[in-house]
């Protein structure tokens, strides 16, 4: 069983108090001790954070291969040049991950969600993505995504509090062969 650390005992600076030690808080916690040598510590360090980001790159690709990843960002405008809505994510090991979806207010209802979702989904597709992931809360039109084919598959309670964090999949317009190639119905690649 994994300890959940009480991030306000590792965050706590009451009357200027330095935080708690990260390391012996999660040894209270029921966690085990660290190896000898291995030091806990909390930091802003960026360096740090794109460290960590770039291991576990290195790490998943001597496990899974190249996972091709590539940004993808679909955008929509008004009359204007105004941005008025758009999508941000990437495309990696045959996934499209939507991480952004934003319409602005007077645009909703509009079908430009649906307008904007399909461009993501088609150049998924024409990178090589066989399915859509993608992430919503229960105070945002999650009733959306499931209108347009994705399927709730987790939800997370009081993520934020009382509220919910659902997670959602979608199969795209393509298929797995047996070499793990996706390809579309009917087309060779």
């Amino acid at each position: 069983m994994t300890a959940m650390w009480s991030l306000g005992k590792l965050l706590r600076r009451h009357n200027n108090q330095k935080p708690a030690n990260a390391s012996q808080v999660a040894v209270q916690e029921g966690a085990s001790q660290p190896k000898a040598g291995a030091h806990i510590q909390l930091t802003d360090d960026a360096g740090v954070a794109r460290f960590v980001e770039e291991s576990l790159i290195r790490y998943n690709f001597q496990q899974a291969g190249p996972s091709n990843f590539r940004a993808l960002t679909v955008c929509a405008r008004d009359d204007a040049g105004q941005l008025i809505g758009g999508i941000a994510g990437s495309t990696y090991w045959g996934w499209l991950v939507i991480n952004c979806f934003w319409i602005h207010e007077s645009w909703r209802g509009q079908g430009l969600g649906g307008s904007l979702l399909r461009a993501a989904e088609q150049e998924a597709i024409a990178r090589g993505c066989h399915s859509s992931q993608l992430e919503s809360f229960s105070f945002q039109n999650w009733q959306f995504y499931e209108a347009n084919g994705y399927e709730r598959y987790a939800t997370l309670d009081d993520f934020p509090f009382e509220q919910q964090r659902i997670s959602y999949r979608k199969r795209l317009g393509r298929t797995m062969t047996e070499k793990g190639m996706a390809q579309s119905p009917g087309r060779e690649l």
